[in-house]
Formats: C-alpha cells, structure tokens, sequence
C-alpha cells in the first residue's frame, strides 16, 4: 500500500481499532489526521506512536 502524499483522516483514532487503523495509515506513509470527541490524550498519544513513522499526525477535536 503506498500511501505518501496522501492526507487521511480516522474517526475515533485515538483508541482501538481506529489508534491501530491509524498507526497502520502512517507506516505506509499517509498524513494522518485523528478526530477524537473525548479524548485529546489518547489522540496525542497516538500521534507520539507514530512521530517516526510519518511527518504529520494530527489529533482534531470532533466536537
């Protein structure tokens, strides 16, 4: 899957199956945006997972 130059955003990805969708998305090297509703630390800890896999991963507040 080659994902470079492309920009994907994951609902819930601070958390489950959408954290590990997301961790997936950025190894193939997607830009990758994290819309949580409750959560900013989960998102941001996810983003910090994947800080050496991408250049860019967002966390975006869904509410």
């Amino acid at each position: 899957m080659l994902l470079s130059g492309k920009v994907v955003l994951v609902t819930g990805g601070g958390r489950g199956i959408g954290a590990c969708i997301s961790r997936v998305l950025a190894r193939h090297g997607a830009t990758v945006a994290v819309n949580y509703s409750k959560s900013k630390e989960k998102a941001e800890s996810v983003a910090g997972q994947t800080q050496p896999l991408t250049t860019t991963f967002t966390p975006v507040d869904g509410e």
